[in-house]
Protein backbone atom coordinates (compact mmCIF):
# COMPACT_ATOMS: atom_id res chain seq x y z
CA UNK A 1 0.00 0.00 0.00
CA UNK A 2 3.11 2.28 1.12
CA UNK A 3 4.58 1.51 -1.81
CA UNK A 4 1.91 2.07 -4.68
CA UNK A 5 0.90 5.54 -2.75
CA UNK A 6 5.12 6.64 -3.36
CA UNK A 7 4.48 5.66 -7.23
CA UNK A 8 1.64 8.09 -7.22
CA UNK A 9 3.21 11.05 -5.73
CA UNK A 10 5.82 10.54 -7.92
CA UNK A 11 3.91 10.60 -11.05
CA UNK A 12 2.06 13.36 -9.65
CA UNK A 13 4.74 15.35 -9.36
CA UNK A 14 6.66 14.18 -12.70
CA UNK A 15 3.55 14.70 -14.87
CA UNK A 16 3.05 18.47 -13.04
CA UNK A 17 6.15 19.43 -14.33
CA UNK A 18 5.77 18.03 -18.03
CA UNK A 19 2.60 19.38 -17.96
CA UNK A 20 4.38 22.86 -16.99
CA UNK A 21 6.91 22.90 -19.59
CA UNK A 22 4.30 22.27 -21.92
CA UNK A 23 2.12 25.34 -20.93
CA UNK A 24 5.15 27.60 -20.86
CA UNK A 25 6.43 26.38 -24.66
CA UNK A 26 2.92 27.08 -26.20
CA UNK A 27 2.48 30.34 -24.36
CA UNK A 28 6.39 30.98 -25.46
CA UNK A 29 5.70 30.07 -28.93
CA UNK A 30 2.93 32.59 -29.09
CA UNK A 31 3.53 35.58 -26.98
CA UNK A 32 7.66 35.12 -27.43
CA UNK A 33 7.92 35.59 -23.51
CA UNK A 34 8.43 33.26 -20.59
CA UNK A 35 5.39 33.28 -18.34
CA UNK A 36 5.08 30.37 -15.13
CA UNK A 37 1.68 29.08 -16.02
CA UNK A 38 1.52 27.61 -12.33
CA UNK A 39 -1.00 28.57 -9.80
CA UNK A 40 1.79 27.51 -7.58
CA UNK A 41 5.98 29.17 -7.43
CA UNK A 42 7.14 25.58 -8.21
CA UNK A 43 7.45 24.88 -11.98
CA UNK A 44 3.97 22.28 -11.58
CA UNK A 45 0.80 22.32 -13.92
CA UNK A 46 -0.77 20.01 -10.47
CA UNK A 47 -3.83 19.06 -12.72
CA UNK A 48 -1.75 17.60 -15.49
CA UNK A 49 -0.18 15.19 -12.62
CA UNK A 50 -3.63 14.85 -10.96
CA UNK A 51 -5.42 13.89 -14.47
CA UNK A 52 -2.41 11.45 -14.81
CA UNK A 53 -3.02 10.12 -11.82
CA UNK A 54 -6.34 9.49 -11.64
CA UNK A 55 -6.35 7.70 -15.29
CA UNK A 56 -3.11 5.13 -14.35
CA UNK A 57 -5.32 4.63 -11.09
CA UNK A 58 -8.58 4.21 -13.69
CA UNK A 59 -6.52 1.59 -15.81
CA UNK A 60 -4.33 0.01 -13.11
CA UNK A 61 -1.80 0.53 -16.07
CA UNK A 62 -3.41 -1.65 -18.12
CA UNK A 63 -3.78 -0.14 -21.85
CA UNK A 64 -5.42 -2.73 -23.80
CA UNK A 65 -8.76 -1.65 -23.66
CA UNK A 66 -8.45 1.81 -25.63
CA UNK A 67 -11.72 2.74 -25.93
CA UNK A 68 -12.86 2.58 -22.06
CA UNK A 69 -9.26 3.96 -21.49
CA UNK A 70 -10.33 7.34 -24.00
CA UNK A 71 -13.57 7.86 -22.36
CA UNK A 72 -11.75 7.87 -19.21
CA UNK A 73 -9.87 10.31 -20.53
CA UNK A 74 -12.59 12.83 -22.16
CA UNK A 75 -14.68 12.52 -18.78
CA UNK A 76 -11.48 12.80 -16.37
CA UNK A 77 -9.98 15.67 -18.03
CA UNK A 78 -13.27 17.29 -18.48
CA UNK A 79 -14.00 17.27 -15.42
CA UNK A 80 -10.29 18.36 -13.68
CA UNK A 81 -10.36 21.13 -16.33
CA UNK A 82 -13.56 22.35 -15.56
CA UNK A 83 -13.01 22.14 -11.51
CA UNK A 84 -9.00 23.60 -11.73
CA UNK A 85 -10.89 26.60 -13.07
CA UNK A 86 -13.81 26.88 -11.53
CA UNK A 87 -11.28 26.64 -8.16
CA UNK A 88 -9.02 29.16 -9.50
CA UNK A 89 -11.86 31.82 -10.11
CA UNK A 90 -12.32 31.29 -6.18
CA UNK A 91 -8.60 31.81 -5.66
CA UNK A 92 -8.23 34.69 -7.54
CA UNK A 93 -11.44 36.31 -7.43
CA UNK A 94 -10.81 36.75 -11.63
CA UNK A 95 -10.95 34.45 -14.23
CA UNK A 96 -7.40 33.42 -15.15
CA UNK A 97 -8.52 31.48 -18.18
CA UNK A 98 -11.47 30.35 -20.10
CA UNK A 99 -11.70 27.13 -18.61
CA UNK A 100 -15.49 26.58 -20.22
CA UNK A 101 -13.19 27.04 -23.44
CA UNK A 102 -11.32 23.59 -22.11
CA UNK A 103 -14.28 21.39 -20.60
CA UNK A 104 -16.69 19.41 -22.50
CA UNK A 105 -18.47 20.30 -18.84
CA UNK A 106 -18.24 23.98 -20.17
CA UNK A 107 -21.41 24.17 -22.25
CA UNK A 108 -19.97 24.70 -25.47
CA UNK A 109 -19.33 23.17 -28.91
CA UNK A 110 -15.74 24.64 -28.73
CA UNK A 111 -15.37 22.93 -25.05
CA UNK A 112 -16.05 19.46 -25.92
CA UNK A 113 -13.98 19.56 -29.20
CA UNK A 114 -10.79 20.96 -26.98
CA UNK A 115 -11.95 18.24 -24.87
CA UNK A 116 -11.55 15.24 -27.46
CA UNK A 117 -8.09 16.99 -28.43
CA UNK A 118 -7.05 17.15 -25.00
CA UNK A 119 -7.92 13.78 -23.96
CA UNK A 120 -6.63 12.38 -27.06
CA UNK A 121 -2.95 14.05 -26.10
CA UNK A 122 -3.53 12.40 -22.86
CA UNK A 123 -4.63 9.08 -23.80
CA UNK A 124 -0.95 9.13 -26.50
CA UNK A 125 1.24 10.16 -23.70
CA UNK A 126 -0.65 7.18 -21.19
CA UNK A 127 -0.02 4.60 -24.06
CA UNK A 128 3.08 5.80 -25.53
CA UNK A 129 5.54 7.39 -22.53
CA UNK A 130 4.01 5.98 -19.55
CA UNK A 131 5.35 2.98 -19.65
CA UNK A 132 9.00 4.55 -19.77
CA UNK A 133 7.74 6.35 -16.59
CA UNK A 134 6.90 3.31 -15.00
CA UNK A 135 10.52 1.70 -15.41
CA UNK A 136 12.10 4.89 -13.85
CA UNK A 137 10.15 5.09 -11.19
CA UNK A 138 10.67 1.68 -10.40
CA UNK A 139 14.47 1.92 -10.64
CA UNK A 140 14.89 4.39 -8.14
CA UNK A 141 15.99 3.38 -5.11
CA UNK A 142 13.20 2.56 -1.75
CA UNK A 143 14.73 5.19 0.85
CA UNK A 144 15.59 7.68 -1.74
CA UNK A 145 11.74 7.26 -3.42
CA UNK A 146 10.62 7.75 0.01
CA UNK A 147 13.01 10.70 0.90
CA UNK A 148 12.06 12.22 -2.36
CA UNK A 149 8.69 11.77 -1.87
CA UNK A 150 8.48 13.61 1.24
CA UNK A 151 11.27 16.40 0.56
CA UNK A 152 8.91 17.16 -2.69
CA UNK A 153 5.63 17.09 -0.57
CA UNK A 154 7.47 19.66 1.54
CA UNK A 155 8.22 21.62 -1.33
CA UNK A 156 4.43 22.11 -2.02
CA UNK A 157 2.98 22.26 0.97
CA UNK A 158 5.17 25.14 1.65
CA UNK A 159 4.31 26.83 -1.81
CA UNK A 160 1.02 26.37 -1.30
CA UNK A 161 1.23 28.12 2.19
CA UNK A 162 2.78 31.27 0.28
CA UNK A 163 -0.06 31.29 -2.53
CA UNK A 164 -2.23 31.34 0.35
CA UNK A 165 -0.95 34.04 2.26
CA UNK A 166 -0.54 36.12 -0.94
CA UNK A 167 -4.08 35.46 -1.26
CA UNK A 168 -5.47 37.12 2.03
CA UNK A 169 -2.86 39.84 2.02
CA UNK A 170 -4.16 40.90 -1.25
CA UNK A 171 -7.91 39.70 -0.05
CA UNK A 172 -7.26 42.52 3.16
CA UNK A 173 -6.23 45.40 0.73
CA UNK A 174 -8.70 44.51 -1.84
CA UNK A 175 -6.12 45.37 -4.69
CA UNK A 176 -7.12 45.22 -8.12
CA UNK A 177 -5.71 43.75 -11.15
CA UNK A 178 -3.57 46.78 -12.16
CA UNK A 179 -2.78 47.54 -8.80
CA UNK A 180 -1.19 44.17 -8.31
CA UNK A 181 1.63 45.56 -11.08
CA UNK A 182 2.51 48.50 -8.93
CA UNK A 183 6.39 47.99 -8.25
CA UNK A 184 7.34 47.35 -4.71
CA UNK A 185 9.51 50.16 -4.72
CA UNK A 186 6.83 52.46 -5.06
CA UNK A 187 5.74 52.30 -1.42
CA UNK A 188 7.16 51.24 1.75
CA UNK A 189 6.13 47.80 2.61
CA UNK A 190 6.79 44.85 4.93
CA UNK A 191 8.14 41.80 4.30
CA UNK A 192 4.77 40.02 3.81
CA UNK A 193 3.78 42.00 1.55
CA UNK A 194 6.70 41.93 -0.84
CA UNK A 195 5.97 38.30 -0.89
CA UNK A 196 2.39 39.02 -1.52
CA UNK A 197 3.01 41.54 -4.47
CA UNK A 198 5.82 39.48 -5.96
CA UNK A 199 3.62 36.28 -5.93
CA UNK A 200 -0.07 38.40 -7.10
CA UNK A 201 2.60 40.00 -9.88
CA UNK A 202 3.88 36.93 -11.42
CA UNK A 203 -0.28 35.54 -11.96
CA UNK A 204 -0.75 38.64 -13.52
CA UNK A 205 1.98 38.08 -15.88
CA UNK A 206 1.17 34.59 -16.72
CA UNK A 207 -2.13 35.23 -17.20
CA UNK A 208 -2.78 38.75 -18.75
CA UNK A 209 -5.96 37.97 -19.89
CA UNK A 210 -7.51 37.85 -16.21
CA UNK A 211 -10.96 39.85 -16.16
CA UNK A 212 -11.37 42.19 -13.47
CA UNK A 213 -11.72 41.58 -10.11
CA UNK A 214 -15.61 41.10 -8.62
CA UNK A 215 -16.94 43.32 -7.07
CA UNK A 216 -17.07 43.18 -3.38
CA UNK A 217 -20.51 42.66 -1.79
CA UNK A 218 -21.51 45.69 0.11
CA UNK A 219 -21.01 46.14 4.00
CA UNK A 220 -24.85 46.78 4.44
CA UNK A 221 -26.03 44.10 2.61
CA UNK A 222 -27.71 41.41 4.36
CA UNK A 223 -25.39 38.26 5.49
CA UNK A 224 -26.89 35.23 3.92
CA UNK A 225 -25.47 31.65 4.77
CA UNK A 226 -24.12 29.62 1.94
CA UNK A 227 -25.25 31.94 -0.83
CA UNK A 228 -24.31 30.53 -3.89
CA UNK A 229 -22.19 27.62 -4.80
CA UNK A 230 -19.78 27.28 -2.30
CA UNK A 231 -18.14 24.87 0.60
CA UNK A 232 -20.68 25.48 3.30
CA UNK A 233 -23.64 24.55 0.54
CA UNK A 234 -21.13 21.82 -0.54
CA UNK A 235 -21.38 20.27 2.63
CA UNK A 236 -25.13 20.50 3.17
CA UNK A 237 -25.80 19.17 -0.65
CA UNK A 238 -23.27 15.94 0.43
CA UNK A 239 -25.15 15.40 3.80
CA UNK A 240 -28.64 15.40 1.88
CA UNK A 241 -27.32 13.25 -1.06
CA UNK A 242 -25.64 10.75 1.46
CA UNK A 243 -29.00 10.22 3.32
CA UNK A 244 -31.03 10.26 0.34
CA UNK A 245 -28.98 7.62 -1.76
CA UNK A 246 -28.86 5.57 0.91
CA UNK A 247 -32.87 5.60 2.07
CA UNK A 248 -33.25 4.71 -1.91
CA UNK A 249 -30.64 2.12 -2.34
CA UNK A 250 -31.95 0.28 0.54
CA UNK A 251 -35.48 0.29 -0.38
CA UNK A 252 -34.41 -0.46 -4.20
CA UNK A 253 -32.93 -3.17 -2.50
CA UNK A 254 -35.43 -4.54 -0.35
CA UNK A 255 -38.18 -4.40 -3.18
CA UNK A 256 -35.76 -6.66 -5.50
CA UNK A 257 -34.75 -9.15 -2.52
CA UNK A 258 -37.01 -8.74 -0.02
CA UNK A 259 -34.10 -8.25 2.31
CA UNK A 260 -33.01 -5.24 4.66
CA UNK A 261 -29.56 -4.42 4.15
CA UNK A 262 -27.74 -1.40 5.26
CA UNK A 263 -26.05 0.59 2.21
CA UNK A 264 -25.01 3.17 3.99
CA UNK A 265 -20.85 3.79 3.60
CA UNK A 266 -20.11 4.81 6.90
CA UNK A 267 -20.04 2.24 10.50
CA UNK A 268 -21.90 5.22 12.41
CA UNK A 269 -23.06 8.19 9.90
CA UNK A 270 -26.14 6.46 7.65
CA UNK A 271 -24.77 8.16 4.77
CA UNK A 272 -23.80 6.73 1.04
CA UNK A 273 -20.35 8.79 0.40
CA UNK A 274 -20.45 7.63 -3.40
CA UNK A 275 -24.04 9.37 -3.36
CA UNK A 276 -22.92 12.19 -1.00
CA UNK A 277 -19.58 13.23 -3.30
CA UNK A 278 -21.55 12.42 -6.62
CA UNK A 279 -24.01 14.97 -5.44
CA UNK A 280 -21.42 17.46 -5.35
CA UNK A 281 -19.64 17.11 -8.35
CA UNK A 282 -22.69 16.97 -10.18
CA UNK A 283 -24.04 20.49 -8.79
CA UNK A 284 -20.38 21.89 -9.39
CA UNK A 285 -19.83 20.37 -12.95
CA UNK A 286 -23.98 20.49 -14.29
CA UNK A 287 -25.34 23.41 -12.56
CA UNK A 288 -24.22 25.86 -15.59
CA UNK A 289 -26.38 24.07 -17.87
CA UNK A 290 -29.14 24.33 -15.64
CA UNK A 291 -30.61 26.97 -17.96
CA UNK A 292 -29.89 24.93 -21.38
CA UNK A 293 -31.94 22.55 -22.70
CA UNK A 294 -32.58 19.35 -20.74
CA UNK A 295 -30.78 16.79 -22.74
CA UNK A 296 -27.51 18.65 -21.91
CA UNK A 297 -27.86 18.14 -17.96
CA UNK A 298 -29.15 14.26 -19.08
CA UNK A 299 -25.76 13.56 -21.35
CA UNK A 300 -23.75 15.65 -18.77
CA UNK A 301 -25.27 13.17 -15.82
CA UNK A 302 -25.19 9.64 -17.85
CA UNK A 303 -21.50 9.99 -18.93
CA UNK A 304 -19.91 11.80 -15.91
CA UNK A 305 -21.78 9.49 -13.59
CA UNK A 306 -20.59 6.04 -15.40
CA UNK A 307 -17.14 7.72 -15.23
CA UNK A 308 -17.16 8.42 -11.76
CA UNK A 309 -18.84 5.18 -10.46
CA UNK A 310 -16.25 3.68 -12.29
CA UNK A 311 -13.43 5.67 -10.71
CA UNK A 312 -15.17 4.98 -7.03
CA UNK A 313 -14.77 1.31 -7.65
CA UNK A 314 -10.94 1.51 -8.70
CA UNK A 315 -10.50 3.94 -5.78
CA UNK A 316 -11.69 1.47 -3.58
CA UNK A 317 -10.09 -1.75 -4.70
CA UNK A 318 -6.21 0.36 -5.08
CA UNK A 319 -6.46 2.08 -1.77
CA UNK A 320 -8.70 -0.35 0.59
CA UNK A 321 -8.27 -4.00 -1.49
CA UNK A 322 -12.19 -4.11 -1.64
CA UNK A 323 -14.80 -3.91 -3.81
CA UNK A 324 -18.57 -2.55 -2.75
CA UNK A 325 -20.31 -3.53 -6.19
CA UNK A 326 -19.74 -6.24 -9.04
CA UNK A 327 -21.91 -5.62 -12.23
CA UNK A 328 -20.36 -8.53 -14.20
CA UNK A 329 -23.81 -10.38 -14.10
CA UNK A 330 -25.80 -7.41 -15.90
CA UNK A 331 -25.93 -6.64 -19.33
CA UNK A 332 -23.37 -3.55 -21.00
CA UNK A 333 -21.07 -3.51 -17.84
CA UNK A 334 -17.80 -2.04 -18.15
CA UNK A 335 -15.11 -4.29 -15.93
CA UNK A 336 -18.14 -4.65 -13.49
CA UNK A 337 -17.92 -1.28 -11.83
CA UNK A 338 -20.37 0.44 -13.99
CA UNK A 339 -23.16 -0.94 -16.27
CA UNK A 340 -25.56 1.03 -18.79
CA UNK A 341 -28.37 1.08 -16.88
CA UNK A 342 -26.91 2.73 -13.50
CA UNK A 343 -25.75 4.83 -16.26
CA UNK A 344 -29.21 5.77 -17.28
CA UNK A 345 -30.01 6.50 -13.67
CA UNK A 346 -26.98 8.68 -13.27
CA UNK A 347 -28.12 11.09 -15.80
CA UNK A 348 -31.71 10.93 -14.72
CA UNK A 349 -30.72 11.93 -11.15
CA UNK A 350 -28.63 14.68 -12.38
CA UNK A 351 -31.50 16.09 -14.79
CA UNK A 352 -34.22 15.94 -11.54
CA UNK A 353 -31.01 17.67 -9.68
CA UNK A 354 -30.46 20.33 -11.59
CA UNK A 355 -33.28 21.28 -12.80
CA UNK A 356 -35.73 21.07 -9.90
CA UNK A 357 -33.46 19.85 -7.19
CA UNK A 358 -31.16 22.00 -6.29
CA UNK A 359 -32.77 25.58 -6.33
CA UNK A 360 -35.41 24.60 -4.19
CA UNK A 361 -32.80 22.79 -1.58
CA UNK A 362 -30.48 25.56 -1.93
CA UNK A 363 -33.24 27.96 -1.12
CA UNK A 364 -33.98 26.29 1.99
CA UNK A 365 -30.39 26.01 2.87
CA UNK A 366 -29.57 30.10 2.51
CA UNK A 367 -32.20 30.13 5.23
CA UNK A 368 -30.37 28.59 8.06
CA UNK A 369 -29.26 31.70 10.25
CA UNK A 370 -25.63 32.33 9.33
CA UNK A 371 -23.46 31.97 12.67
CA UNK A 372 -25.82 28.42 13.30
CA UNK A 373 -25.37 27.79 9.93
CA UNK A 374 -21.60 28.07 10.08
CA UNK A 375 -21.38 25.92 13.34
CA UNK A 376 -23.64 23.34 12.11
CA UNK A 377 -21.82 23.00 9.19
CA UNK A 378 -18.40 22.00 10.74
CA UNK A 379 -20.32 19.94 13.30
CA UNK A 380 -20.97 17.77 10.09
CA UNK A 381 -17.61 18.38 8.79
CA UNK A 382 -15.92 16.76 11.75
CA UNK A 383 -18.46 13.98 12.02
CA UNK A 384 -18.42 13.03 8.54
CA UNK A 385 -14.48 13.37 8.82
CA UNK A 386 -13.84 11.07 11.94
CA UNK A 387 -16.49 8.79 11.00
CA UNK A 388 -14.85 8.40 7.33
CA UNK A 389 -11.08 7.85 9.19
CA UNK A 390 -12.57 5.18 11.38
CA UNK A 391 -14.30 3.16 8.62
CA UNK A 392 -11.29 3.09 6.30
CA UNK A 393 -8.97 2.43 9.06
CA UNK A 394 -11.46 -0.60 10.04
CA UNK A 395 -11.86 -1.92 6.69
CA UNK A 396 -8.04 -1.93 6.47
CA UNK A 397 -7.20 -3.66 8.82
CA UNK A 398 -10.34 -6.28 8.36
CA UNK A 399 -8.50 -6.86 4.94
CA UNK A 400 -5.34 -7.53 6.75
CA UNK A 401 -7.01 -9.82 8.55
CA UNK A 402 -7.64 -12.17 6.05
CA UNK A 403 -4.06 -12.52 5.94
CA UNK A 404 -3.72 -14.09 9.37
CA UNK A 405 -1.86 -11.57 10.37
CA UNK A 406 -1.77 -10.49 14.30
CA UNK A 407 -2.02 -7.05 15.71
CA UNK A 408 0.90 -4.81 15.92
CA UNK A 409 -0.20 -1.72 18.02
CA UNK A 410 -2.84 -0.96 20.46
CA UNK A 411 -4.71 0.56 17.41
CA UNK A 412 -5.39 -2.28 15.74
CA UNK A 413 -6.01 -4.37 19.13
CA UNK A 414 -8.79 -2.20 19.55
CA UNK A 415 -9.96 -2.60 16.10
CA UNK A 416 -10.66 -6.40 16.60
CA UNK A 417 -11.83 -6.10 19.70
CA UNK A 418 -14.68 -3.68 18.90
CA UNK A 419 -15.05 -4.12 14.53
CA UNK A 420 -14.24 -8.03 14.13
CA UNK A 421 -15.00 -9.42 10.92
CA UNK A 422 -18.64 -10.24 12.29
CA UNK A 423 -19.46 -6.18 12.64
CA UNK A 424 -17.95 -5.50 9.01
CA UNK A 425 -20.30 -8.65 7.28
CA UNK A 426 -23.44 -6.59 8.68
CA UNK A 427 -22.19 -2.95 7.72
CA UNK A 428 -21.40 -4.34 4.46
CA UNK A 429 -22.95 -7.02 2.97
CA UNK A 430 -21.79 -6.78 -0.33
CA UNK A 431 -18.13 -6.12 0.55
CA UNK A 432 -15.28 -8.46 -1.36
CA UNK A 433 -11.62 -7.95 -0.44
CA UNK A 434 -9.51 -8.49 -3.32
CA UNK A 435 -9.61 -7.55 -7.37
CA UNK A 436 -12.88 -6.72 -8.80
CA UNK A 437 -13.34 -9.74 -11.14
CA UNK A 438 -16.15 -12.23 -11.08
CA UNK A 439 -15.83 -15.44 -9.11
Amino acid sequence: MIRINQYYILYFFIYSFLGWMLEVSVVAAGSHRFANRGLLNLPLCVSYGLIMDILIMATGENTRHGFIMFFLCLIIVSAVEFMAGFAADRYARRRLWDYMNRSAFGGRWSGLFNSLIISFGFFTFLKLIHPYVYVLVRLIPGMIRIILCLALCLLLITDLFFMLYAHSRSGRKNDHLDEWKQSAIMRKQDLGTRISDRIIRRLSRAYPAASAQEDVPSAAAPIVFAKGLCFDKAVWIMLFFGLTGNICETLLVHYQTGIWMRRGSLIFIPVSLVWGFGGVLFTVLLLHFSQKDDRYVFIGGFFFGGAYEYLCSVFTETFLGTRFWDYHNMPFNIDGRTNLLFMFIWGATAFVWIKFGYPRISGLIELIPPILGKILTWVVVVLLSADMILSGTVILRSAIRKENAAPSNFLEEYIDYNFPDEIIERNWKNIRFGPNRPD
